[in-house]
């Protein structure tokens, strides 16, 4: 892993505009969250009744857990759209095929973007939850302190939830090749496709939804909001889309290899 993670890290040292994009993303987990929190405040000091609705203190513990979450899962795709860039770069300039000539199987490339993933996933995911401790520990009070940690399982459902995408982005990638054709299947799918098909299965059954890879990674995270319209307090992440999400992180691995090994590079 290490050694597969150092191959990728040298690859991507000189690539500034991926840096930039990168920096730009982190930024924007800390930068939303504030924004989210300004815009809350403004709400509930001209609507009080908002505040009793949610049950108190939006960015108070342990609310502000899954609250904050769900807010910063918006950005998961621009972490897909980079992670697009990162593979299709290496089609695009041979680079996979030379990869391959210096000896890194077709497996070890997959998975040197597997790990990277994992990486900055983990780094965005610490980042998260560093950020949404400091918004707790600022707006919460005494009483609500004692469930602090109450809804903290949010914190991994975020980083899986964005490795999901992740991993669905490699495999876009590698089944489109191009950045833009992929960026724009990525949308495609997850806005028109999936969206209309999360909307017309629950005529059916509910538990359809769960067939449906990017639904179910939002399942993950579920809305607070409409949650809380509906008196739904939404006590933990949904377990059954967390087992299922880790499934079809594997899926799009396996997947992605399975292209690897039967394409010309």
């Amino acid at each position: 892993m290490k050694r597969l993670l150092q191959i990728e890290l040298l690859k991507l040292r000189p690539y500034k505009a991926f840096w930039i994009m990168w920096g730009v993303y982190l930024v924007l987990l800390v930068a939303m969250a504030i924004v989210f929190k300004n815009i809350l405040d403004e709400i509930m000091s001209e609507t009080p009744a908002v505040k009793v609705l949610f049950g108190g203190n939006i960015l108070s513990f342990p609310l502000v857990w899954h609250n904050i979450a769900y807010i910063l899962s918006y950005l998961h795709l621009v972490l897909g759209i980079l992670v697009v860039v990162m593979v299709t770069n290496e089609i695009n300039y041979k680079t996979i095929r030379q990869s391959t000539i210096n000896g890194l199987s077709r497996n070890e490339f997959l998975f040197s973007k597997v790990w990277t993933v994992i990486l900055f996933s983990l780094i965005a995911t610490v980042i998260m939850m560093v950020t949404t401790l400091l918004l707790g520990l600022l707006n919460s009070d005494e009483a609500s302190m004692t469930g602090m940690w109450d809804k903290v399982l949010y914190v991994p459902a975020f980083f899986i939830q964005l490795v999901g995408y992740c991993t669905f982005a490699i495999f876009l990638s590698l089944l489109v090749k191009r950045a833009g054709f992929a960026i724009a299947a990525m949308f495609i799918y997850v806005f028109v496709i999936e969206e209309t098909l999360a909307w017309q299965l629950p005529r059916i059954t509910e538990e359809l939804t769960y067939l449906l890879p990017v639904e179910t990674f939002d399942k993950l995270i579920k809305s607070p909001f409409r949650a809380a319209l509906d008196g739904d307090t939404l006590q933990q992440p949904d377990m059954l889309a967390m087992g299922l999400s880790v499934g079809y992180t594997l899926g799009f691995i396996g997947l992605s290899s399975w292209m690897l090994k039967r394409r010309d590079l």
